[in-house]
């Protein structure tokens, strides 16, 4: 349903409710009945105008971001937000989100360069709040060496908790050859992250060849995978489909890791493009 039809439908509704009330009350009540209501219950009528007037007022001032956003008009949306972001600095959580996604969903990382400079000035919180759509944005961009400088830097000071966070340092390692590293960090991951599937892609590196880098037992490692497998393969398919942004970011290594959790039991002796 369109955005005007539905602006439209619950101003009716708030009108006719707030009619009906009043002029029943009015229509039926005695003039004492009236005074008490003037005297008593005015404040229901202010509580229902500063509503009315708040909602509409709301969808004014963000008009053309939610047009934007019912139509889908991905590249209009990201250039109302540059405009808002870097010409008016109205540098809100909701737009650094929404710019942060959009940016990732075109491809445009060079905004997220830029948003990212402007935020470390400006409002360096807001580079720890969004840091693991910084880190996801750095690894589709194929920089590497970025990811694991940001990551670094990130882990200076403190941010907010988020397993990606963690995930995304690992993988950094990984995909710069730094496999003793990435084994160490990956199997801190299962010590410590509960979000399941990080967890899934952390033992998967893991069982992917990982192993050789580490200095524990193999065989001890095989009972951690084994156990990890069992255990994360009570989820039901469709349970990993239910994920956010990152599934766009690691679809091929989700889907490799999805297809090695539902085989049996085995220690892969394989290195798959995705580790290697």
């Amino acid at each position: 349903m369109k955005l005007k039809v539905l602006i439209i439908i619950f101003n009716a509704l708030l009108f006719t409710v707030f009619f009906i009330a009043l002029f029943f009350s009015f229509f039926t009540a005695d003039i004492e009945f009236i005074g008490n209501f003037s005297k008593n219950y005015w404040v229901f009528v202010l509580f229902f105008m500063i509503l009315l007037l708040g909602t509409n007022l709301f969808f004014i001032r963000n008009w053309k971001l939610i047009t934007t956003i019912e139509a889908a008009d991905w590249p209009a949306l990201s250039l109302y937000l540059e405009t808002e972001i870097f010409e008016k600095k109205h540098l809100t959580a909701k737009n650094i989100r929404l710019l942060c996604e959009i940016s990732i969903l075109l491809g445009d990382f060079e905004i997220l360069k830029r948003l990212e400079q402007l935020l470390e000035k400006a409002k360096p919180e807001y580079i720890k709040t969004f840091a693991a759509r910084f880190a996801a944005a750095k690894l589709l961009a194929n920089d590497y060496q970025g990811l694991a400088d940001f990551m670094a830097h990130i882990y200076e000071h403190p941010h907010e908790s988020s397993p990606w966070i963690s995930f995304y340092d690992a993988f950094s390692a990984q995909m710069l050859k730094q496999k003793p590293k990435a084994m160490e960090k990956f199997s801190h991951i299962l010590e410590t992250e509960p979000e399941p599937l990080v967890r899934l892609l952390s033992v998967y590196f893991i069982a992917c060849g990982l192993y050789d880098y580490s200095d524990e037992q193999k065989d001890e490692i095989e009972r951690r995978v084994k156990a990890e497998k069992r255990k994360l393969s009570k989820h039901s398919l469709q349970r990993w489909k239910k994920q956010k942004i990152h599934v766009l970011i690691l679809t091929k290594a989700i889907d490799d890791a999805l297809i090695w959790l539902f085989k049996e039991d085995e220690l892969s002796e394989q290195t798959h493009q995705t580790v290697s």
